[in-house]
């Protein structure tokens, strides 16, 4: 059953514009199903009054409900919804609560509130929900977000809402390939690895470093440095290099004043290789789960052409080294079982 928030809020104009985030997330207390819900949240608000002020949700989640398809919770209280609770903690059920929004709101802002998960159990949501909940950000730092599976809107998982991102995953570029309507000479071919640093919406960033082959031959060292985007290479607000439209500008937090992307360009040698081993950093405001999923596009140097653009997924190796970990933590676990049904033999003789 949702609660209001009991929260007095003034009628005049909430604080500004802020991001909080849900760095991971664990299985809600007492929840025993087979459902494991990881990844991060980010929450942008927005200032309005203690009826208008609202957040957006942007999320990049697995292990969710496979059940919950397009509509699939609209006649199900709280089916595969994905809310802000009132609560602080979520160590146990007592302390998660209700709903959180503003007293001065006559109806629940977050029944609508759900998420569409993919055959895998992962859900990416890009774009971000708006929720007028008529609370600014400073409300809901710390509070717990809960997120429910279909059946009886049960909660299968919690994570607390705070001012720092978390690391998250190595991120890759596997492949590029040309800028949608990009005509000329150049092919550019490689990878390029992104690592994060936790920070807050003004302070988190990425590490860049990239092997890269087919760069315009032109961008030598300070070259770019008068010509806008010239020898870029930049995360953009796009999640595909299918057509121009969709891949938008550079993608950094609303929180900084000035693009983080401006200066980060790249040198290339005489025969278009650039190999970047030392770290580039960026500091976008932003998780490297918030880049998962968007495109990074390379640039030549005349005119701050945009030449070749690839999409940002999970790094090879964390795949390989995750699935090492696993491997190594079960046979540990055997062996452990084994030496101790051989401690128990030896007491019984």
């Amino acid at each position: 059953m949702a609660l209001r928030a009991s929260v007095a809020v003034a009628s005049a104009h909430l604080a500004a514009a802020s991001v909080l985030y849900v760095p991971s997330f664990s299985p809600y207390p007492g929840y025993a199903g087979n459902l494991a819900v990881a990844g991060t949240m980010t929450i942008t608000g927005a200032a309005g009054t203690d009826t208008t002020a609202k957040q957006s949700l942007q999320w990049k989640l697995t292990g969710l409900d496979t059940a919950c398809t397009a509509g699939a919770g609209d006649n199900v209280t709280n089916g595969c919804g994905i809310h802000v609770h009132t609560g602080t903690s979520c160590a146990t059920h007592g302390g998660v609560g209700g709903h959180y929004f503003s007293s001065a709101l006559s109806d629940d802002p977050w029944g609508s509130v759900v998420y569409v998960a993919a055959a895998n159990g992962g859900s990416y949501e890009h774009a971000g929900v708006e929720v007028t909940t008529g609370l600014s950000n400073d409300d809901i730092l710390g509070r717990v977000m809960v997120v429910h599976e279909l059946d009886s809107g049960k909660r299968i998982a919690c994570g607390v809402i705070g001012d720092e991102t978390g690391t998250g995953p190595t991120l890759a570029v596997p492949s590029f390939s040309p800028y949608p309507g990009y005509s000329g000479n150049l092919a550019v071919a490689g990878s390029m690895k992104i690592v994060g640093t936790s920070g807050n919406g003004s302070t988190a960033k990425q590490c860049l470093t990239w092997d890269l082959t087919g760069l315009d031959t032109a961008c030598t060292a300070g070259a770019g440095d008068s010509v806008p985007n010239g020898c870029g290479v930049h995360v953009h607000t796009g999640t595909s290099c299918e057509a121009a439209p969709s891949v938008g500008g550079h993608y950094y937090s609303a929180a900084l004043s000035e693009d983080p992307w401006k200066p980060i360009v790249y040198v290339a040698a005489a025969d278009g290789t650039s190999k970047q081993d030392s770290c580039i950093d960026v500091g976008t405001g932003l998780s490297t789960e918030d880049l998962l999923g968007r495109v990074m596009v390379v640039h030549e140097l005349d005119s701050g052409k945009r030449i070749a653009c690839g999409v940002l997924g999970v790094s090879a190796h964390e795949d390989k080294d995750k699935g090492a970990t696993s491997a190594a933590i079960s046979l540990g676990a055997s062996l452990s079982s084994l030496l101790l049904l051989l401690a128990m033999g030896s007491w019984t003789l």
